[in-house]
């Protein structure tokens, strides 16, 4: 079996949690992304790896209507001419 370095988990650990993108996610689609049981069958050298966990995080958000502007924010304060 091929060990892999640590790159994956970096990744998450180090861009992902600390993304705007992942604040406004609610602690159940946290939980269900990380429970995700596709992140173990990620191969290739660690570039490789971590292109991929960012395209799987990147649908995942498009499955959420992810929108790169004015995603999820509170509107209730911005005031209307």
């Amino acid at each position: 079996m091929a060990k892999y370095s640590n790159a994956v988990e970096n990744y998450f650990q180090n861009v992902i949690k600390k993304s705007w993108t992942w604040a406004k996610l609610t602690a159940e689609e946290q939980r269900r992304f990380i429970d995700m049981n596709v992140f173990d069958k990620i191969k290739g050298t660690d570039k490789q790896r971590v292109e991929w966990l960012n395209t799987i995080y990147k649908s995942y958000l498009a499955a959420l209507n992810y929108k790169p502007l004015g995603w999820r924010e509170n509107t209730d304060n911005i005031p209307t001419f």
